[in-house]
């Protein structure tokens, strides 16, 4: 795969043949070799240039070493992103220079987390009052919780429910990953209680995130990648997740008219936004029910209007 030619001259190298429908296609990269150590030296940074027509490949690449009397640090090809006239190419090697993860999460993940189909106990069991307890249902629900334990228990247990809260969540149109919600909450209308002094009615606000740690131990293996890639990446034409797209999209995701488990934090205001005495605070474990999806067009429409009033206040 390497040259034997002369450093000064350039060589078109072959670097992957393969074989798919019939069709061979063959991509190269233009580089410098050394005549002795079969190594390349450098790749012109020319070659970066858009205005340039020659196709190359892009290639990934570890520094191995980088001794005090090298010019050069030696590094090993790791991967090929692919030629230089492809967006996607371009896009990965934006990401590696970047030091983004945007690989794939390996299958044995998907091992500690569970399915699909996997629900909160009680919502199995109100699903099964619903189909008139159908004990079958109950079995094939409880044995699509992977990685938990198939006894009876109840995964609400110890939280707070925010059922007769209106909670909803407000996100970008193509958002996937609804991780947030917001509730609005009159707990007080002073103006049907004429013996309260204060003037304005009371609310109580909430915030609630999925609470991930449910789903996720510590140490675990996608605990380590999700700590390593830190956060998700939202690109023009698609998103690099923390999480696998089973938590992050599914089971971590506040999607509407589901029960899901949050971490939430609840304060009490006036009408004026500002906080009653120290504002009450409350944080803890809780479950949620979103009522709807707003994005942020929606919400700005309904933004002061009675309509906004209706939807948010419960």
């Amino acid at each position: 795969m390497l040259s034997d030619t002369n450093a000064s001259q350039q060589e078109k190298v072959e670097l992957m043949q393969k074989k798919k429908d019939k069709h061979r296609y063959i991509e190269a990269l233009v580089a410098l070799f050394s005549s002795n150590t079969n190594i390349t030296l450098n790749i012109p940074t020319q070659l970066l240039d858009s205005s340039q027509q020659t196709p190359f490949i892009l290639i990934t690449s570890q520094i191995n070493e980088w001794l005090p009397r090298q010019q050069y640090p030696h590094s090993i090809p790791i991967s090929i992103a692919g030629t230089n006239n492809s967006i996607p190419t371009l896009t990965r090697a934006l990401l590696a220079t970047l030091g983004i993860q945007y690989s794939s999460f390996p299958e044995s993940i998907l091992k500690e987390l569970p399915d699909d189909n996997w629900q909160p106990f009680e919502a199995q069991v109100k699903q099964g009052k619903q189909q008139k307890r159908n004990k079958d249902q109950l079995i094939i629900n409880k044995k699509n919780q992977k990685g938990n334990d198939q006894k009876q228990r109840n995964d609400f247990a110890g939280r707070r429910r925010f059922f007769s809260t209106r909670v909803f969540t407000i996100d970008p149109q193509t958002a996937c990953d609804l991780d947030d919600a917001i509730s609005i909450k009159l707990i007080q209308n002073n103006k049907e209680e004429e013996k309260q002094q204060q003037s304005s009615n009371i609310y109580e606000i909430g915030v609630h995130i999925a609470d991930v740690t449910y789903f996720i131990q510590p140490g675990s293996e996608v605990d380590i990648i999700a700590s390593d890639r830190a956060t998700s990446h939202y690109l023009l034409n698609h998103v690099i997740p923390m999480l696998p797209k089973v938590l992050s999209n599914r089971h971590c995701s506040l999607n509407p008219n589901v029960d899901k488990l949050t971490v939430s934090c609840t304060w009490k205001v006036d009408e004026e936004g500002k906080p009653i005495g120290d504002g009450d605070i409350w944080v803890g474990r809780s479950v949620i029910r979103s009522c709807c999806r707003l994005n942020y067009e929606e919400a700005n429409r309904r933004k002061g209007s009675i309509e906004g009033h209706k939807l948010c206040i419960k």
